[in-house]
């Protein structure tokens, strides 16, 4: 009886999601794990592409960086109030798919940037943007569990093949960055407004001018480039990309973000949802029936009626999201997520304006975002095969030495034209933090909060993009230099969140019983 009860139930399974195979085999896990990370690829190449141009290509007035405070404003209260319903009803697919065509109505947007088509789009935007990294993580996270669960290899652990298959889904995010800029650079050095850099001057030595890089600089002062650079008093001229390339780059963007739309849309099969439209419980539909003879279907139409209706369901999950929220583990893991997001903001804005732009042309921004994302993609796949072997508190360390490194190279350097390889040196090693950072950051996730992916991969983007917001927010308030001590306390505060959620989480590991009732405390049960 109690076989007949489990096969029912695994029937209902499917029924609930008739798009799924029950049981995918590990070539077919593999084949969608790949062409999931492709098209996301694709996706992010030209969105990445556009994103790092903002604080250049829409300068005036903040516009771009503006622009940017409003996306990832609205996507912090979008990640409490809308992507986990988004997520656990209509399934991870559908959220990916909907932060991708968020994507689209922002890029058709920067053909005209005004603040009134800008900021409306970046609202739409918003609200879908963390949908896209949330779906991902979840099915990306869905992938590795069934991998590993029909591997059944002895001694192997979940936890290991889920960091693996993040690690393979990152990599190609990293790779985005490099696809993306490489478009950006190959298209904007071959616009060049040669009329607008032949008034563009920056000194070299003495009175002297100096030719670097087909850009001539002469009697305008570098002093206010770097971690010195305030947005003050400055020609605007040399952050402006030509505006023939800008429509050419946008026209690829939309081409790439459509055809890879719609790969996620008719390429990859639907998870299982947690709920499904009905408002049914996909993990528990067909666990509570006491007549074995009922079948499925007609369970299935019943149950919402007696037990899970949709207002329900909707009440229970903004429980268990607020109850995620405020649980003593994610509070001390959120300082993490925020810091990390601020970082990103320094990388997107500071480092491409007050750093490349400011010195060698808005240019030359692709190609040292290429070496960034290269980097990262590289640290990323190291970190991915050492994490396992030297565990994840190792990587943690490394991660802190890499970020103290980067912001003390960042506040000490000077720009000029002997030391201009430091941009380069200073863009790998900002990669190597994100590369570092990211994976162990993800799994982490994946292993504290496995029995609520969905919530936790919603919240993680709350905390990050409210991070992105504050860096990104002040950028034209405060100097460089102050945003680089900003980060070191920053930097110091997620540290200790780490090391105190890493005590609570083994503590845990070692108390079923405690662990099993924080569940069922965010089940509402």
């Amino acid at each position: 009886m109690e076989k007949k009860k489990r096969g029912n139930s695994e029937t209902c399974a499917v029924l609930l999601d008739s798009t799924t195979e029950s049981r995918m085999d590990q070539g077919s896990i593999k084949k969608c794990l790949y062409v999931v990370s492709l098209a996301f690829m694709m996706n992010y190449a030209a969105y990445g592409g556009l994103i790092g141009l903002q604080s250049s290509m829409n300068i005036e007035e903040g516009l771009g960086t503006g622009g940017l405070v409003a996306i990832y404003g609205v996507s912090a209260l979008s990640t409490i109030f809308f992507v986990p319903f988004l997520v656990d009803f209509m399934g991870a697919k559908t959220a990916i798919i909907a932060g991708e065509l968020g994507i689209i109505v922002y890029t058709f947007a920067n053909y005209y940037p005004r603040w009134y088509t800008i900021i409306p789009a970046a609202f739409v935007h918003g609200t879908t943007e963390s949908a896209s990294w949330a779906g991902a993580g979840v099915y990306i996270t869905y992938l590795g569990e069934k991998f590993w669960e029909n591997k059944k290899e002895p001694g192997s652990k979940k936890e290991s093949h889920v960091y693996y298959f993040i690690s393979v889904f990152y990599i190609f995010v990293y790779l985005s960055q490099v696809v993306g800029n490489s478009l950006v650079s190959v298209v904007l050095s071959s616009f060049k407004d040669f009329s607008l850099m032949a008034n563009t001057t920056l000194p070299a030595s003495g009175n002297s001018l100096t030719n670097y890089g087909n850009r001539t600089y002469g009697n305008q002062s570098w002093e206010s480039c770097g971690a010195q650079d305030c947005q003050l008093d400055r020609d605007l001229n040399k952050y402006h990309p030509n505006q023939v390339a800008i429509y050419l780059l946008l026209s690829l963007f939309i081409v790439m973000q459509i055809v890879f739309t719609s790969v996620h849309a008719f390429a990859i099969p639907r998870i299982p949802a947690k709920f499904d439209a009905s408002g049914v419980r996909a993990e528990v539909a067909g666990s509570n029936q006491d007549d074995e003879n009922v079948e499925c279907h007609d369970f299935v139409h019943r149950l919402p009626k007696e037990s899970f209706k949709v207002g329900t369901a909707i009440k229970s999950e903004l429980k268990a999201t607020w109850r995620h929220m405020v649980s003593p583990l994610h509070l001390l893991v959120a300082p993490i997520i925020f810091s990390n997001g601020a970082f990103i903001a320094f990388s997107l804005a500071e480092f491409s304006r007050a750093y490349v732009s400011c010195t060698i042309g808005v240019e030359q921004v692709g190609w040292l975002a290429v070496i960034y994302g290269a980097t990262s993609m590289l640290i990323s796949l190291l970190s991915a095969n050492l994490m396992p072997i030297f565990g994840r508190n190792v990587i943690f360390v490394v991660f802190f030495i890499l970020n103290v490194t980067t912001l003390t190279m960042s506040l000490l350097w000077k720009p000029s034209p002997d030391t201009l390889w430091m941009l380069y040196l200073l863009a790998a090693c900002l990669g190597s933090c994100d590369g570092t950072l990211t994976n162990a950051l993800q799994g982490m996730l994946a292993m504290y909060f496995e029995d609520r992916l969905g919530i936790a991969f919603s919240v993680k983007n709350f905390a990050f993009n409210l991070g992105v917001v504050v860096g990104t927010g002040y950028s034209t308030m405060v100097c460089v230099y102050v945003k680089i001590y900003l980060l070191y306390g920053l930097l110091l505060l997620s540290t200790l969140c780490y090391i105190f959620a890493e005590i609570r989480f083994r503590r845990r590991k070692r108390s079923p019983e405690r662990n099993l009732d924080a569940t069922n405390s965010l089940d509402g049960n």
